[in-house]
């Protein structure tokens, strides 16, 4: 779907009685260029009928950031407040954009919800974004303000060594603009927010009824705080160490603290929760049973968007109910398949790819 074809869809989704004159006038274009769009939307399978009728098949909503990733990487170590060689790139980021290209590179249909501002770093994100086979019709367009930005500086070894993330916006992501998708949210099989949003809007969120499973990523320790209240509306969490011990109140320094702390998250009402370990795997624990998923070594490139595809790897585990060991392991080599890309997502990742590294490494 092009993006033109996203800005069509939205509209008619406000407004399926929405005629051609008045889509033209709103997007700038003639009637007979809508009518065209019109047409191809048709062909394709997401209209049917008069009225607009809109043919959605809709597995999971993400909820979350949609910002550019600005990093730096120098070539070779320096002195600390020196100007260094090295390589810049900017790229489509975000935690939720970066999870709902991840399901959609998976398989699946998946609609983000977020918002970018109206310059040239949100056009290329919607672009991005629609091309990798997302639905962006719920992602607004911020007037008069620039996109989201997350700039990052890493070290010779690709560790990061300091980031700022440039997230205001996404207070404009409010209760009133989640409320508009409120029919998407209980029509989908899935829910994943990310605590880039704003305490409002989760407490909007979590109070819905009748809701599928939801999938919360912490985004970072600072930010993790925003879904304690919540904890006993969360299907799954996904922390790292330092988020866990943030939430949990304790450090995690042994097996025995890792099991303990899970056994507090499912004493609040969490169903599963995933603790990534970095270069120790991943500990999963489901209220009957818990594992370490050891990883695979691989040739790391590039540490950033991990966290992502492995939480893409939940989530489609959960749509294709994997037993909690199934769901470890494909998530686990959802994560390898990142690090072994110099972007933040992979453009190669399937199912199938996925499958064939878990083939290759059992």
């Amino acid at each position: 779907m092009t993006g033109r074809e996203q800005q069509i869809l939205a509209l008619i989704r406000g407004n399926p009685l929405i005629s051609q004159k008045s889509l033209g006038e709103q997007l700038g274009i003639s009637r007979e260029a809508v009518a065209n769009h019109i047409m191809n939307l048709t062909r394709k399978g997401y209209i049917r009928g008069k009225g607009y009728l809109l043919n959605d098949v809709l597995e999971v909503v993400v909820i979350g950031g949609c910002n550019l990733d600005i990093q730096g990487i120098p070539h070779k170590a320096g002195l600390k407040g020196d100007s260094l060689p090295g390589e810049v790139t900017m790229t489509p980021g975000g935690v939720g954009r970066n999870i709902s290209e991840n399901l959609a590179r998976l398989g699946h249909q998946v609609r983000l919800i977020s918002v970018v501002g109206d310059d040239d770093a949100g056009e290329r994100l919607l672009t991005c974004t629609a091309e990798a086979g997302v639905d962006i019709s719920s992602v607004h367009r911020l007037n008069n303000q620039r996109s989201p930005v997350y700039l990052s500086v890493l070290d010779a070894e690709h560790e990061l060594v300091q980031a700022i993330n440039d997230m205001d916006q996404m207070n404009s992501l409010t209760p009133d603009v989640l409320a508009e998708q409120s029919s998407g949210l209980r029509q989908s099989q899935a829910i994943v927010v990310d605590a880039n949003v704003s305490c409002e809007t989760l407490e909007y969120l979590f109070s819905r009824p009748q809701l599928p499973a939801i999938f919360a990523d912490c985004v970072s320790a600072s930010k993790a705080e925003k879904l304690k209240p919540w904890l006993s509306h969360i299907h799954c969490l996904k922390p790292n160490r330092m988020e866990a011990s943030l939430l949990w109140g304790k450090a995690i320094e042994t097996q025995e603290d890792l099991e303990s702390c899970a056994d507090w998250f499912h004493q609040q009402g969490v169903k599963q929760i995933f603790i990534s370990l970095g270069e120790e795997g991943l500990f999963a624990s489901n209220g009957e049973r818990q594992l370490n998923v050891i990883p695979t070594p691989v040739e790391v490139v590039s540490c950033s968007g991990a966290g992502d595809a492995l939480m893409a790897g939940l989530v489609h585990s959960h749509l294709n109910q994997f037993d909690l060991l199934q769901t470890a392991n494909f998530a686990q080599a959802c994560a390898s398949l990142a690090l072994e890309h110099h972007s933040t997502i992979n453009p190669a990742i399937s199912a199938g790819m996925v499958q064939n590294k878990l083939r290759t490494v059992q």
